[in-house]
């Protein structure tokens, strides 16, 4: 038995289909109810492609478990940690959190084999959690695996990508290997303060040319250029430019906070990471400024897309509501809509039709597909360069 703690979420319920859709039987932990017992009744609680089609498979097959409980992996011969590792309010790793849990089911992982932490973790937590484990467990295996996968694409990526693997020991590794490779046919082997630093770096790396380009594009809408177009047309069968993103809000649960846990990570002054974070933070307030250079307060002002990603739910994190706010100091009336998210998630937004009707002006606070041909009657603002092209990936 596979028991996967935080498997109802949006890394742990793919991981735990994946195992499954290999005939493996697999027992979700999940505090959150809720999404438990939407898990259990056979709906996926966000978008994922794919996903219910093989929670349907794996429930018809009696491959899943299901428990809110911890003492609930006893018995298991793997347990995958897979929860969130938060930062505080001043962008420090808060690995207390995560200790925590594992200090939680420590008492019931004495039939354990192998413990595999999948989140993301501050450098030196693995060897840190391995020795407080070791010291009553001396038998289990210790092994971070941490995961790379995309919201949309997560099956893909999880079969596709390589798994980094690091352990305690050449069994830890070995084991972890023997789990992974049920999924994926590429292992990369490091030790655990390589795999940390290079989970975070990889994240870190991202959110950094984010930022660069939406300096670039703020430059270029000071003198009257178009961002998207001169990159387009520098990076064509160049290939040295070709890694240059296009421009946007760039936020989610994963690519700030790991940028945030790399600067905490180690006592080392790192100028440019913690200018890219002011760079992506402040991008609301600029693109607030610029709508205020050609509309008054009187207007109202509405927001096409919420979500933190192109073809998400997710909201988690999502600039567009720091820019909704931004604007709702400044402007009479904001609202806002997304194809996406819903309702019950975000009970104000409205329908396409509504916003389309009442705004003024209109800015673009997620480039969903759905507003790549859009016709509108009213000005629109872009920071994320939607002409002539239908974004897959941000």
């Amino acid at each position: 038995m596979i028991s996967v703690i935080g498997g109802a979420g949006h890394v742990g319920l793919p991981m735990v289909l994946a195992l499954a859709d290999e005939g493996l039987e697999c027992q979700i932990i999940d505090r959150d109810t809720g999404r438990l017992n939407e898990v259990r009744t056979g709906r996926v609680p966000f978008l994922e492609p794919g996903a219910h089609s093989k929670l349907s498979q794996a429930l018809d097959k009696s491959l899943l478990k299901f428990s809110a409980e911890l003492k609930d992996i006893q018995g298991s011969d793997t347990v995958i940690v897979v929860v969130g590792t938060p930062v505080d309010e001043y962008g420090q790793s808060k690995p207390r959190s995560f200790l925590r849990l594992i200090e939680d089911i420590e008492q019931f992982l004495d039939k354990t084999k192998l413990i595999v932490l999948r989140s993301t973790l501050a450098i030196g937590t693995s060897r840190q959690i391995t020795r407080r484990l070791k010291s009553n467990l001396p038998s289990i295996h210790v092994a971070y695996c941490p995961e790379r996968i995309a919201q949309h694409q997560a099956f893909d990526e999880i079969r596709n990508l390589p798994q980094i693997v690091s352990g305690d020991s050449a069994e830890s590794v070995e084991l972890a290997k023997s789990l992974f490779l049920k999924t994926t046919d590429e292992i990369v082997c490091m030790e655990f303060e390589e795999a940390e630093f290079g989970k975070l770096m990889a994240n870190a790396w991202r959110y950094a040319k984010f930022a660069i380009a939406n300096d670039f594009a703020k430059a270029a809408m000071a003198l009257g250029l178009d961002y998207e177009l001169i990159r387009t047309k520098v990076s064509f069968k160049y290939p040295r430019a070709a890694d240059l993103p296009r421009p946007g809000f760039a936020a989610g649960p994963c690519l700030p906070k790991d940028t945030q846990q790399f600067i905490s990570s180690t006592d080392t002054h790192l100028p440019t990471l913690s200018a890219s974070i002011q760079s992506n933070e402040l991008l609301p307030k600029f693109v607030r400024q610029k709508i205020q250079e050609s509309a008054s307060s009187s207007m109202t002002v509405g927001i096409l897309g919420m979500a933190f990603k192109p073809r998400s739910d997710d909201i988690r994190e999502s600039l567009a509501y720091r820019l909704k706010h931004e604007l709702s100091m400044h402007f009479k009336r904001v609202i806002a809509t997304d194809p996406y998210v819903s309702f019950a998630t975000d009970p104000v937004l409205e329908s396409l039709d509504y916003v389309l009707k009442e705004a003024d002006i209109l800015v673009v606070g997620c480039p969903h597909p759905e507003y790549q041909d859009l016709q509108t009657k009213v000005p629109l603002l872009d920071i994320w360069g939607m002409k002539g092209w239908i974004p897959s990936q941000i």
